[in-house]
């Protein structure tokens, strides 16, 4: 979390231009897209927005995502080129495996270093049992919180593993959210297919570290 991205909820356009990386650099526009009632379900199709492109300079990555928003819940929806799943053996080491990481500063405070005392990572991936979720925050409610909360899916067909979260406001500590109001927000993408290293690509520095 310590170049989180800036997101803002649009104060009147259901579609706006709200999301930048914080590194200048790559400081590039994405929209946040209002939905209606959302099925998270692993299937992207009713997502009006287009996706933007994360990929790795190795070319082991290429995914995209999108985000969105309702009164109730952030959303993100990813798609990853992957023809060879892998599982993760614990919760704890989703990340080391086909995954996506979320980090998000809810409160936009701008910690460096560590964790702040709202923010939260979190990591979905597979289990051998099936799709599993996995938080890290400095707080344990924030933790708790969103872990009890989230709704998620993970499918995969034609090559392409497809990530759909929902994480309430309330979750994420804000019961009630305030157009153009920030919030921090950063994603990694891994990939390890079976026998090689782990390959890896966040969105802004600040999540891993190469």
């Amino acid at each position: 979390l310590c170049l989180p991205g800036l997101v803002a909820v649009p104060e009147s356009n259901d579609l706006a231009p709200v999301i930048q990386p914080a590194t200048p650099a790559a400081a590039t526009a994405v929209p946040l897209e209002r939905r209606g009632a959302v099925e998270v379900d692993g299937d992207l199709e009713e997502w009006a927005v287009e996706p933007y492109a994360l990929n790795d300079a190795d070319g082991r990555i290429n995914a995209s995502f999108r985000l969105g928003w309702t009164d109730d819940a952030f959303l993100v929806g990813v798609e990853v080129e992957d023809d060879s799943r892998t599982v993760a053996d614990a919760k704890d080491t989703l990340w080391a495996y086909d995954s996506i990481q979320l980090a998000l500063d809810p409160h936009n405070e701008k910690t460096l270093g560590s964790y702040g005392p709202h923010d939260v990572e979190v990591d979905f991936g597979m289990l051998a049992d099936g799709p599993a979720i996995y938080a890290r925050a400095e707080s344990e409610a924030v933790r708790d919180a969103v872990v009890k909360r989230a709704e998620f899916a993970i499918a995969n067909a034609d090559g392409v593993t497809t990530y759909e979260v929902a994480l309430p406001w309330e979750a994420l500590g804000l019961p009630k959210v305030a157009p153009g109001a920030p919030l921090g927000f950063n994603i990694v993408v891994n990939d390890r297919d079976a026998g090689t290293d782990r390959a890896m690509v966040q969105w802004t520095p600040g999540v891993i570290y190469m």
